[in-house]
């Protein structure tokens, strides 16, 4: 492998001479995280010329399965496993944008759905988002391939991540939610962690999804299921409404969302807090004047 301070030139020309380093040594370098002298981040990060002339082990590793001389779907899996260890942030980066580079099919994600949704919960956001893209990339190009089940499952760990990707996983949640393809109990979870995001506009999706749970309850062919979510909805908003972004709530009550359907709005629930108070505090007044009249003479109470 080498360190940073040698020349990187002959990657390609190696592989192709080397059937050794193609069929044993590279999957061992893969599988190892190196160290701050020794890493295929640090050959890739130090190269002495241009890319073109120099190409690193990442364009040497991705030339060599264009040319069949090692197996691309080895090589995927390889990087995957890296990506899902407990490598530092700075080396699974490399791994990341080699997987990147290899511009995976709709059909190559497909088979490693499980893979891309673990990265779901990795503690490295460029692992998270990587995992969201193919994901993403899966639904849009073959809806029918995507595992809506497990990835309902892995999207709470993303609604707490980048406004980015948070909102992606919310909008593929709502498209699947309205095919068909989930309930609401799916959604959730994914929907629950959404609310405590620190952007308004996730915050903002996230209600998007309880508003269509009331419409669906309210339909003339709706279903007890459908019926139970809608109150459901209105219940998480009244939860979690004091957390959420006060842009957020006006927007809720100038739109007139279902949500406030009912009987209840924050203007009635406000209402109720002020009639509480008031009476709470009418309480204290004669129990005080009941305690200093009993505190009296009696010929005194009398003239009271």
């Amino acid at each position: 492998l080498g360190n940073k301070h040698n020349s990187i030139s002959k990657n390609a020309p190696l592989l192709r001479e080397d059937e050794q380093l193609r069929e044993e040594l590279i999957w061992g370098m893969l599988a190892v995280e190196g160290n701050r002298d020794v890493s295929l981040t640090q050959r890739d990060s130090y190269k002495p010329g241009q890319k073109d002339n120099n190409p690193g082990w990442s364009c040497a590793l991705i030339e060599a399965t264009e040319t069949g001389l090692i197996s691309r779907d080895r090589l995927i899996d390889a990087l995957l496993s890296s990506l899902m260890s407990d490598f530092p942030a700075y080396r699974v980066g490399w791994f990341s944008r080699l997987v990147t580079g290899l511009k995976l099919t709709a059909e190559e994600i497909a088979a490693r759905q499980s893979e891309f949704l673990t990265l779901f919960s990795s503690p490295i956001g460029p692992s998270v988002t990587l995992g969201v893209q193919r994901i993403h990339r899966l639904w849009t190009k073959n809806p029918q391939a995507l595992d809506a089940t497990a990835f309902a499952y892995a999207a709470p760990a993303v609604c707490a991540g980048t406004k980015a990707n948070a909102l992606k996983v919310l909008t593929m949640l709502q498209a699947l939610y309205r095919a068909g393809t989930l309930d609401a109990a799916a959604c959730e979870d994914a929907v629950v962690m959404a609310f405590s995001h620190t952007h308004a506009q996730v915050q903002a999706a996230a209600l998007k999804h309880l508003e269509e749970w009331v419409q669906a309850g309210a339909a003339d062919d709706a279903s007890a299921d459908a019926v139970v979510f809608a109150e459901r909805a209105r219940e998480l908003y009244r939860d979690y409404r004091s957390q959420l972004d006060p842009l957020v709530v006006a927007q809720i009550q100038e739109e007139g969302s279902p949500l406030l359907e009912d009987g209840y709005s924050p203007e009635n629930s406000r209402g109720s807090g002020e009639d509480s108070t008031a009476l709470t505090e009418a309480a204290d007044i004669e129990a005080a004047a009941a305690e200093a009249l009993a505190a009296l003479p009696l010929r005194d109470r009398c003239r009271c």
